[in-house]
Parts: C-alpha cells; sequence; structure tokens
C-alpha cells in the first residue's frame, strides 16, 4: 500500500472558532484545526458538489474519505517573504506549552501560548435577545474567541495575513476531488460566517511532515517524532519490546492530556472517539513512530 504526500496551505478568510473548554463567559478556541473538523468540512463540501441533484449523501462520502485519506492537523503559518512558515506546538519542562516557527532553530525559544495567542486570536461579542422586550436577555452576554484573519504585532499594529498549513495523504487511487476544492467552511458557527478558508495555490507534493519523516508504504502512513502534532495514543504497547530504547517506545511523555468526544449524527449520541489523549506539543523523551489514524490523531507504532 502506498500513499502520496501533499502540503496545502489554506488562508483565513473568515475568522476561525474551533472550541475548547470554556472559561466562564468566555468561549476559548483552539489555536490549530483538528483533522476530525477539517474531515467533516471537507466531506460537507464534497457531498454537496457531487450531488447534482437531490440530497447530498453525507455518510457516504465521510467514508469514502477515512478510506481514501489521512490529514495531518492545520497550524496557523505567516509568509515571510518566500514561504509560508508554520508555528507548531510544544511542551517544555520549565515553560510549559510554547510555539515555535518551523524554520527556526530548536533552542529558539518561540512564544508561550499567552503571547501567541495576543498575535493570533480576537474576540467576538455576543448576547441572546429577549423576544419578550427585545432586550438582552440577563446573563446571556459572552465573548468567542477566534483565530484572526490577520496577525497582531506585539505593539498592537496588524500584520500579514493569517493562513493555515497541514498535509493530506491519499491512496495511490484515491480521492481525486480534493484537489478540486478551492474553500471551505471549517469550525463552529460557520453558517454565520465563521471558519471560511480559501486554499493557496495547488496540493504540492512532499516528501516530509513539517520537517518529519513519514513512511508511505504501509497499510497506515507512520511519522516519526518526537513531539506530537495532533492528539495522541500512547497507552498501547509497542509491538516489539527489543526496539525500546532505540526510538521506538518513549519512556515518558511531558505535555497535556484532554477527552476527545465527538457528535454522531446517524446515531444521535454522543461518540466518545478516544480518551484520554495527548494535546498537541506534548513531547516524549525520545523519537517514536506514530500511525496516522483514520481519525487524524497518532497512536503509537
Amino acid at each position: 500500500m502506498t500513499w502520496s504526500l501533499f502540503r496545502w496551505i489554506w488562508e483565513v478568510e473568515g475568522p476561525v472558532h474551533i472550541g475548547i473548554a470554556p472559561a466562564g463567559s468566555l468561549n476559548r478556541c483552539r489555536l490549530y484545526v483538528p483533522a476530525r473538523a477539517l474531515w467533516g468540512a471537507l466531506t460537507a463540501e464534497l457531498a454537496r458538489r457531487e450531488v447534482g441533484s437531490g440530497d447530498p449523501d453525507y455518510p457516504a462520502v465521510g467514508e469514502r474519505l477515512r478510506k481514501d485519506a489521512r490529514f495531518t492537523y492545520l497550524y496557523p503559518a505567516e509568509y515571510d517573504g518566500r514561504e509560508w512558515r508554520a508555528w507548531l506546538p510544544r511542551y517544555e519542562e520549565d515553560k510549559g506549552l510554547v510555539w515555535k516557527r518551523e524554520d527556526r532553530r530548536d533552542d529558539d525559544d518561540g512564544l508561550s501560548d499567552r503571547k501567541m495567542r495576543a498575535r493570533l486570536v480576537s474576540t467576538r461579542a455576543a448576547t441572546a435577545i429577549d423576544p419578550n422586550s427585545d432586550t438582552a436577555a440577563e446573563g446571556s452576554l459572552r465573548e468567542t474567541e477566534c483565530i484572526n484573519t490577520h496577525w497582531r504585532n506585539e505593539d498592537g499594529t496588524p500584520a500579514g495575513p493569517v493562513a493555515l498549513k497541514g498535509y493530506v495523504l491519499t491512496r495511490a487511487e484515491g480521492e481525486p476531488n480534493l484537489a478540486k476544492l478551492e474553500t471551505i467552511s471549517v469550525g463552529g458557527d460557520s453558517r454565520y460566517g465563521l471558519g471560511r478558508l480559501r486554499r493557496i495555490d495547488g496540493m504540492e507534493a512532499d516528501s516530509r511532515i513539517f520537517r518529519l519523516d513519514v513512511t508511505c508504504e504501509q497499510e497506515q502512513p507512520v511519522v516519526a517524532a518526537d513531539t506530537l502534532l495532533a492528539h495522541g495514543q500512547v497507552n498501547s504497547q509497542p509491538k516489539d519490546n527489543a526496539n525500546k530504547g532505540n526510538g521506538n517506545a518513549p519512556a515518558a511523555i511531558i505535555g497535556d492530556q484532554e477527552a476527545i468526544g465527538g457528535w454522531d449524527y446517524d446515531r444521535n449520541v454522543i461518540q466518545r472517539i478516544a480518551g484520554p489523549l495527548w494535546s498537541p506539543g506534548s513531547r516524549a523523551q525520545s523519537p517514536a513512530r506514530w500511525i496516522i489514524t483514520a481519525e487524524g490523531t497518532w497512536s503509537l507504532s
């Protein structure tokens, strides 16, 4: 089995909200787009394009994508005059979560999560309207964080446009229609104008994922990394205990964990995908090999 690897970059045309646990009346957002959210957006767009007349067959298109494609998370990127450079998360023992641009040295300090949010995120105020009085309903005032369409400099002045950079793997014979998509809407409240992305250029063939080695000649693609760039599951034991200590079995991981769930409208229940999982940026003591699953999470190979 062979997978073909492509790099794609999506410019943020409308603020993007991908929810995370709220803080009081503040609806916080992630600074990246998980693969599952991307899969949902691509499924919706492809199903509507292919239907012609009648109802879109969302389940069939979604299953086809699960079979023939794998997606990495999309991370915020800025243009340096030559290329779009992604900012990637990484947990440091003495700093917590920091963000480092992919083209900079490993010993670069990067940006703290707080500074990264200050550069990338803005908030939108909203409230519910009481229909009996046409006034704001008591206790309904809230703010929603969104990834901005433009970066913000440290002094508060606007900077260049924000893009989201990631990778897609397709089976040799699979899913040519992905290359035809130029715009998608991803994340929460997309019907109200949030989350509009426009693809920049084409799907460019590549040999690495964010400068990480990837193996494409297996049933499932495998990436070699010490830092998770997706939610990762590490509670399974390595198949070959003899490989302990040579890079296939991380002795410990530092970072953060969270439970991940999602709606399955066919079953009308909340379906837990897996959990708890290590969050993006969590780091193993040594490089390991990770399977990119159909859900876009990483699982210890």
